[in-house]
């Protein structure tokens, strides 16, 4: 192995922000990905995924925040070392 870990979560709709805790803390840098599913008000279902700050070196190793928004589930994945 090479020491590549990954670790996937899902937050549900909250008008609050939520505290992501890795329970493996990475030890140099992670890429974070993110996506959400909206409701399905007017029939209609948003799905959308995105890569966040690729480059950034300056993200906590322990966790992250996820912004609120009380109608759209949030995934995420990271992947780093």
């Amino acid at each position: 192995m090479n020491g590549l870990i990954e670790q996937t979560g899902i937050v549900d709709a909250s008008s609050s922000n939520t505290q992501v805790t890795f329970p493996i803390v990475y030890k140099s840098n992670y890429f974070p990905y993110f996506g959400y599913q909206s409701d399905n008000s007017n029939s209609i279902n948003h799905r959308a995924l995105g890569v966040y700050a690729l480059y950034n070196t300056d993200l906590p190793l322990t966790g992250f925040t996820v912004y609120g928004s009380s109608v759209m589930r949030r995934f995420w994945m990271t992947r780093g070392y």
